[in-house]
Protein backbone atom coordinates (compact mmCIF):
# COMPACT_ATOMS: atom_id res chain seq x y z
CA UNK A 1 0.00 0.00 0.00
CA UNK A 2 1.39 3.37 -1.01
CA UNK A 3 1.58 5.75 1.96
CA UNK A 4 -0.61 8.83 1.95
CA UNK A 5 0.92 12.27 2.45
CA UNK A 6 2.32 12.72 5.97
CA UNK A 7 0.66 15.19 8.37
CA UNK A 8 1.61 18.85 8.49
CA UNK A 9 2.74 19.01 4.88
CA UNK A 10 6.04 17.34 5.75
CA UNK A 11 8.10 15.56 3.12
CA UNK A 12 8.34 11.78 3.46
CA UNK A 13 11.61 9.99 2.91
CA UNK A 14 12.64 6.34 2.77
CA UNK A 15 14.30 4.84 5.83
CA UNK A 16 15.40 1.51 7.23
CA UNK A 17 14.29 0.61 10.73
CA UNK A 18 16.88 -1.32 12.77
CA UNK A 19 15.10 -2.95 15.68
CA UNK A 20 16.45 -5.06 18.55
CA UNK A 21 14.07 -7.81 19.63
CA UNK A 22 13.71 -9.58 22.95
CA UNK A 23 15.64 -12.58 21.59
CA UNK A 24 18.73 -10.41 21.14
CA UNK A 25 18.49 -10.33 17.32
CA UNK A 26 18.53 -7.23 15.15
CA UNK A 27 16.12 -6.96 12.20
CA UNK A 28 15.68 -4.27 9.57
CA UNK A 29 12.53 -3.14 7.83
CA UNK A 30 11.94 -0.61 5.04
CA UNK A 31 9.57 2.21 5.96
CA UNK A 32 8.95 5.92 5.41
CA UNK A 33 9.41 8.77 7.85
CA UNK A 34 8.67 12.51 7.86
CA UNK A 35 10.83 14.57 10.24
CA UNK A 36 10.26 18.20 11.18
CA UNK A 37 13.15 20.53 10.41
CA UNK A 38 13.43 22.16 13.85
CA UNK A 39 13.81 20.36 17.19
CA UNK A 40 11.05 20.76 19.78
CA UNK A 41 13.40 19.94 22.68
CA UNK A 42 17.08 19.38 23.35
CA UNK A 43 19.41 18.23 26.08
CA UNK A 44 23.13 18.52 26.61
CA UNK A 45 23.95 15.88 23.97
CA UNK A 46 20.95 15.44 21.66
CA UNK A 47 18.11 17.22 19.91
CA UNK A 48 14.58 15.80 19.67
CA UNK A 49 12.53 16.21 16.48
CA UNK A 50 8.82 15.58 16.12
CA UNK A 51 8.36 12.92 13.43
CA UNK A 52 5.76 10.73 11.77
CA UNK A 53 6.43 7.12 10.84
CA UNK A 54 4.32 5.05 8.46
CA UNK A 55 3.27 2.05 10.59
CA UNK A 56 0.33 -0.33 10.06
CA UNK A 57 -0.74 1.55 6.94
CA UNK A 58 -1.03 4.86 8.78
CA UNK A 59 1.14 7.72 9.99
CA UNK A 60 1.92 7.62 13.72
CA UNK A 61 3.71 10.16 15.93
CA UNK A 62 7.32 9.37 16.87
CA UNK A 63 10.32 11.26 18.20
CA UNK A 64 13.68 11.18 16.40
CA UNK A 65 16.78 11.97 18.45
CA UNK A 66 20.05 13.09 16.87
CA UNK A 67 23.36 13.88 18.55
CA UNK A 68 24.54 17.48 18.50
CA UNK A 69 28.08 16.33 17.79
CA UNK A 70 28.26 15.39 14.11
CA UNK A 71 31.23 13.13 14.85
CA UNK A 72 29.20 10.87 17.13
CA UNK A 73 29.91 7.23 16.13
CA UNK A 74 27.01 5.36 14.55
CA UNK A 75 27.54 2.56 17.06
CA UNK A 76 26.46 4.85 19.90
CA UNK A 77 22.88 4.94 18.56
CA UNK A 78 22.73 1.16 18.54
CA UNK A 79 24.11 0.97 22.08
CA UNK A 80 21.42 3.40 23.28
CA UNK A 81 18.81 0.99 21.96
CA UNK A 82 20.54 -1.88 23.75
CA UNK A 83 20.28 -0.01 27.04
CA UNK A 84 16.58 0.71 26.63
CA UNK A 85 15.75 -2.87 25.58
CA UNK A 86 17.78 -4.12 28.53
CA UNK A 87 15.85 -1.81 30.85
CA UNK A 88 12.52 -2.97 29.39
CA UNK A 89 13.38 -6.55 30.37
CA UNK A 90 13.97 -5.41 33.93
CA UNK A 91 10.71 -3.45 33.84
CA UNK A 92 8.82 -6.69 33.12
CA UNK A 93 10.72 -8.39 35.90
CA UNK A 94 9.70 -5.56 38.23
CA UNK A 95 6.06 -5.74 37.11
CA UNK A 96 6.02 -9.45 38.00
CA UNK A 97 6.25 -8.41 41.67
CA UNK A 98 2.75 -6.86 41.36
CA UNK A 99 3.71 -3.28 42.34
CA UNK A 100 1.04 -0.60 42.91
CA UNK A 101 1.95 0.93 39.54
CA UNK A 102 3.42 -0.97 36.61
CA UNK A 103 6.01 0.56 34.31
CA UNK A 104 7.41 0.16 30.81
CA UNK A 105 10.03 1.64 28.51
CA UNK A 106 8.96 3.17 25.21
CA UNK A 107 9.53 0.98 22.12
CA UNK A 108 12.63 2.26 20.33
CA UNK A 109 14.84 1.56 17.31
CA UNK A 110 17.47 3.07 15.03
CA UNK A 111 16.41 4.79 11.80
CA UNK A 112 18.80 4.88 8.85
CA UNK A 113 17.91 7.74 6.50
CA UNK A 114 18.88 6.16 3.19
CA UNK A 115 18.08 9.15 0.94
CA UNK A 116 20.42 11.54 2.74
CA UNK A 117 24.15 11.88 1.99
CA UNK A 118 26.14 9.37 4.02
CA UNK A 119 22.96 7.56 5.10
CA UNK A 120 22.97 9.02 8.65
CA UNK A 121 21.23 7.29 11.55
CA UNK A 122 19.20 8.58 14.48
CA UNK A 123 17.38 7.12 17.44
CA UNK A 124 13.58 6.92 17.36
CA UNK A 125 10.84 6.01 19.78
CA UNK A 126 7.09 6.30 20.17
CA UNK A 127 5.91 9.80 21.08
CA UNK A 128 4.47 9.87 24.61
CA UNK A 129 1.83 12.49 25.33
CA UNK A 130 1.78 14.15 28.73
CA UNK A 131 4.04 15.98 31.15
CA UNK A 132 7.63 14.72 30.92
CA UNK A 133 9.24 14.31 34.35
CA UNK A 134 12.73 13.31 35.44
CA UNK A 135 12.88 11.26 38.65
CA UNK A 136 16.60 10.61 39.20
CA UNK A 137 19.89 10.83 37.31
CA UNK A 138 23.09 8.81 36.95
CA UNK A 139 24.99 10.57 39.75
CA UNK A 140 22.57 9.85 42.57
CA UNK A 141 20.35 12.93 42.46
CA UNK A 142 16.69 12.27 43.30
CA UNK A 143 14.06 14.68 42.00
CA UNK A 144 11.55 15.31 44.79
CA UNK A 145 9.71 18.35 43.41
CA UNK A 146 7.16 18.58 40.66
CA UNK A 147 3.41 17.94 40.58
CA UNK A 148 1.73 17.05 43.84
CA UNK A 149 -1.19 15.04 42.44
CA UNK A 150 -1.39 11.51 43.93
CA UNK A 151 -0.63 9.89 40.56
CA UNK A 152 2.50 12.02 40.06
CA UNK A 153 3.69 11.30 43.61
CA UNK A 154 3.21 7.57 43.02
CA UNK A 155 5.15 7.87 39.75
CA UNK A 156 8.13 9.40 41.60
CA UNK A 157 8.08 6.72 44.29
CA UNK A 158 7.76 3.99 41.68
CA UNK A 159 10.78 5.26 39.75
CA UNK A 160 12.97 5.21 42.89
CA UNK A 161 11.69 1.76 43.82
CA UNK A 162 12.47 0.45 40.33
CA UNK A 163 16.08 1.65 40.54
CA UNK A 164 16.35 0.02 43.97
CA UNK A 165 14.78 -3.17 42.58
CA UNK A 166 17.35 -3.55 39.80
CA UNK A 167 20.18 -3.39 42.35
CA UNK A 168 18.52 -5.82 44.72
CA UNK A 169 17.25 -8.34 42.14
CA UNK A 170 20.59 -8.40 40.25
CA UNK A 171 22.43 -9.34 43.46
CA UNK A 172 24.06 -5.89 43.58
CA UNK A 173 25.53 -6.28 40.08
CA UNK A 174 23.71 -3.48 38.21
CA UNK A 175 21.59 -0.42 38.87
CA UNK A 176 19.28 1.23 36.32
CA UNK A 177 18.79 4.94 36.92
CA UNK A 178 18.29 8.24 35.09
CA UNK A 179 14.59 7.36 35.13
CA UNK A 180 12.45 9.84 33.19
CA UNK A 181 9.27 9.83 31.14
CA UNK A 182 5.52 10.27 31.26
CA UNK A 183 3.24 8.51 33.73
CA UNK A 184 5.24 5.31 34.13
CA UNK A 185 6.42 5.10 30.51
CA UNK A 186 10.16 5.75 30.63
CA UNK A 187 12.92 6.53 28.15
CA UNK A 188 16.70 7.08 27.97
CA UNK A 189 17.78 5.13 31.07
CA UNK A 190 21.38 4.87 32.26
CA UNK A 191 22.76 1.57 33.49
CA UNK A 192 25.61 1.27 35.98
CA UNK A 193 27.42 -2.07 36.02
CA UNK A 194 29.65 -3.54 38.67
CA UNK A 195 32.77 -3.42 36.49
CA UNK A 196 31.89 -0.13 34.81
CA UNK A 197 31.83 -1.71 31.35
CA UNK A 198 29.10 -1.36 28.73
CA UNK A 199 26.30 1.18 28.20
CA UNK A 200 28.41 4.20 27.31
CA UNK A 201 30.35 6.82 29.22
CA UNK A 202 27.43 7.45 31.60
CA UNK A 203 28.12 4.08 33.24
CA UNK A 204 29.97 5.15 36.40
CA UNK A 205 30.38 1.65 37.79
CA UNK A 206 30.48 1.25 41.55
CA UNK A 207 30.74 5.04 41.99
CA UNK A 208 27.38 5.55 40.30
CA UNK A 209 25.81 2.63 42.15
CA UNK A 210 26.86 3.92 45.54
CA UNK A 211 25.83 7.49 44.66
CA UNK A 212 22.25 6.24 44.34
CA UNK A 213 22.43 4.06 47.45
CA UNK A 214 23.66 6.94 49.63
CA UNK A 215 20.72 9.15 48.70
CA UNK A 216 17.94 6.61 48.30
CA UNK A 217 15.30 6.46 51.01
CA UNK A 218 13.05 3.43 50.81
CA UNK A 219 9.38 4.30 50.39
CA UNK A 220 6.19 2.26 50.67
CA UNK A 221 6.60 0.95 47.11
CA UNK A 222 10.01 -0.51 48.01
CA UNK A 223 8.43 -2.28 50.95
CA UNK A 224 5.39 -3.49 48.99
CA UNK A 225 7.56 -5.25 46.41
CA UNK A 226 9.69 -6.83 49.14
CA UNK A 227 12.99 -4.97 48.70
CA UNK A 228 15.72 -5.14 51.30
CA UNK A 229 16.43 -1.89 53.08
CA UNK A 230 19.67 -0.33 51.89
CA UNK A 231 22.28 0.62 54.48
CA UNK A 232 24.59 2.47 52.15
CA UNK A 233 26.87 3.91 54.83
CA UNK A 234 27.76 0.37 55.87
CA UNK A 235 28.39 -0.76 52.30
CA UNK A 236 31.78 0.34 50.99
CA UNK A 237 32.76 0.24 47.35
CA UNK A 238 35.55 -2.25 48.06
CA UNK A 239 33.03 -4.52 49.80
CA UNK A 240 30.82 -4.56 46.71
CA UNK A 241 33.82 -5.45 44.55
CA UNK A 242 35.02 -8.27 46.81
CA UNK A 243 31.56 -9.74 47.32
CA UNK A 244 30.82 -10.03 43.62
CA UNK A 245 34.30 -10.19 42.08
CA UNK A 246 33.50 -13.58 40.55
CA UNK A 247 30.59 -12.21 38.46
CA UNK A 248 31.07 -11.39 34.80
CA UNK A 249 29.03 -8.83 32.90
CA UNK A 250 28.50 -8.76 29.16
CA UNK A 251 26.31 -6.64 26.89
CA UNK A 252 24.97 -7.05 23.39
CA UNK A 253 27.71 -4.79 22.03
CA UNK A 254 29.31 -7.62 20.04
CA UNK A 255 25.94 -8.39 18.48
CA UNK A 256 25.56 -4.71 17.63
CA UNK A 257 28.98 -4.62 15.98
CA UNK A 258 28.09 -7.66 13.90
CA UNK A 259 24.79 -5.99 12.98
CA UNK A 260 26.73 -3.03 11.62
CA UNK A 261 29.32 -5.20 9.89
CA UNK A 262 32.13 -3.86 12.07
CA UNK A 263 33.48 -6.99 13.67
CA UNK A 264 36.82 -6.41 11.93
CA UNK A 265 37.17 -3.04 13.68
CA UNK A 266 36.72 -4.50 17.15
CA UNK A 267 40.20 -4.61 18.62
CA UNK A 268 39.29 -5.90 22.05
CA UNK A 269 36.55 -7.86 23.72
CA UNK A 270 34.60 -6.75 26.76
CA UNK A 271 36.90 -8.59 29.16
CA UNK A 272 40.04 -6.79 27.90
CA UNK A 273 38.53 -3.36 27.27
CA UNK A 274 39.67 -0.78 29.82
CA UNK A 275 37.00 -0.28 32.46
CA UNK A 276 35.44 3.13 32.98
CA UNK A 277 34.98 2.27 36.68
CA UNK A 278 36.84 4.72 38.93
CA UNK A 279 39.79 3.00 40.70
CA UNK A 280 39.46 1.99 44.33
CA UNK A 281 41.63 3.58 47.01
CA UNK A 282 43.89 0.53 47.08
CA UNK A 283 44.26 0.58 43.30
CA UNK A 284 45.16 4.27 43.44
CA UNK A 285 47.84 3.57 46.07
CA UNK A 286 49.28 0.69 44.02
CA UNK A 287 49.33 2.85 40.91
CA UNK A 288 50.98 5.75 42.74
CA UNK A 289 53.71 3.61 44.35
CA UNK A 290 55.95 3.31 41.23
CA UNK A 291 55.59 7.04 40.61
CA UNK A 292 56.59 7.80 44.20
CA UNK A 293 59.69 5.65 43.94
CA UNK A 294 60.58 7.12 40.58
CA UNK A 295 60.23 10.64 42.01
CA UNK A 296 62.55 9.78 44.87
CA UNK A 297 65.14 8.37 42.46
CA UNK A 298 64.82 11.36 40.18
CA UNK A 299 65.59 13.75 43.03
CA UNK A 300 69.16 12.40 43.29
CA UNK A 301 69.75 11.48 39.65
CA UNK A 302 70.73 13.94 36.91
CA UNK A 303 67.76 15.15 34.95
CA UNK A 304 67.42 14.31 31.26
CA UNK A 305 64.88 15.80 28.92
CA UNK A 306 62.69 13.22 27.15
CA UNK A 307 61.39 14.22 23.72
CA UNK A 308 57.60 14.55 23.66
CA UNK A 309 55.80 11.95 21.60
CA UNK A 310 53.24 13.22 19.06
CA UNK A 311 49.66 12.70 20.19
CA UNK A 312 47.71 10.22 18.11
CA UNK A 313 44.21 11.18 17.08
CA UNK A 314 41.36 8.70 17.41
CA UNK A 315 39.78 7.93 14.06
CA UNK A 316 36.23 6.64 14.08
CA UNK A 317 34.88 4.53 11.26
CA UNK A 318 31.80 6.45 10.07
CA UNK A 319 30.96 4.17 7.16
CA UNK A 320 27.29 3.09 7.10
CA UNK A 321 26.31 -0.50 7.88
CA UNK A 322 25.77 -2.76 4.88
CA UNK A 323 22.23 -2.76 3.51
CA UNK A 324 20.46 -5.82 2.20
CA UNK A 325 19.16 -4.46 -1.12
CA UNK A 326 16.98 -7.48 -1.75
CA UNK A 327 15.32 -7.00 1.60
CA UNK A 328 14.83 -3.29 0.95
CA UNK A 329 13.12 -3.99 -2.37
CA UNK A 330 10.86 -6.75 -1.16
CA UNK A 331 9.75 -5.28 2.15
CA UNK A 332 6.89 -3.02 1.14
CA UNK A 333 4.95 -3.14 4.36
CA UNK A 334 6.41 -1.78 7.57
CA UNK A 335 6.08 -3.73 10.78
CA UNK A 336 3.94 -2.60 13.68
CA UNK A 337 6.14 -0.97 16.30
CA UNK A 338 4.50 -2.22 19.53
CA UNK A 339 5.94 -5.54 20.58
CA UNK A 340 3.53 -8.51 20.35
CA UNK A 341 3.93 -9.04 24.05
CA UNK A 342 3.60 -5.36 24.98
CA UNK A 343 1.72 -4.89 28.21
CA UNK A 344 2.53 -8.31 29.63
CA UNK A 345 3.95 -8.05 33.08
CA UNK A 346 5.65 -11.43 33.30
CA UNK A 347 8.83 -12.14 31.38
CA UNK A 348 8.41 -14.66 28.60
CA UNK A 349 10.92 -17.15 27.20
CA UNK A 350 12.34 -14.63 24.72
CA UNK A 351 12.97 -12.14 27.52
CA UNK A 352 14.74 -14.80 29.54
CA UNK A 353 16.99 -15.55 26.55
CA UNK A 354 17.85 -11.87 26.28
CA UNK A 355 18.64 -11.75 29.96
CA UNK A 356 20.92 -14.75 29.55
CA UNK A 357 22.70 -13.10 26.64
CA UNK A 358 23.27 -9.92 28.63
CA UNK A 359 24.03 -11.14 32.14
CA UNK A 360 26.07 -14.08 33.35
CA UNK A 361 25.48 -15.33 36.85
CA UNK A 362 21.88 -14.15 37.30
Amino acid sequence: MKPSAPPGGLKAERAIMHKLHANGKWTKTSTQVAIEGKPFAEGSLRRAYMSHLFVDNKWSAFVCKAAKDKNTPRSLYFKDIEAQVFASVWAKKYNATEPPKKIEFAPCFVLELVERPGRPVCGAEVYIKGQFLKHNNNVGAVCTGGPTEPEAVMDRKTAQAFSHFTFDASKNQILICDIQGVNGIYTDPQIHTLNGQGFGTGNLGTTGIKAFLLRHKCNEVCRLVGLNEIKAKELGTSQIERKHSNMNFTTLSESTRRRQGRASHSRTNSSSRPSSRPPTEREQQQKAEPSRRASAAASIAPRTRTPRQPRQSLRVNMSPPPVDKDLERTLKKSASMPSPDAGKSVMNEADEKLMASILNGL
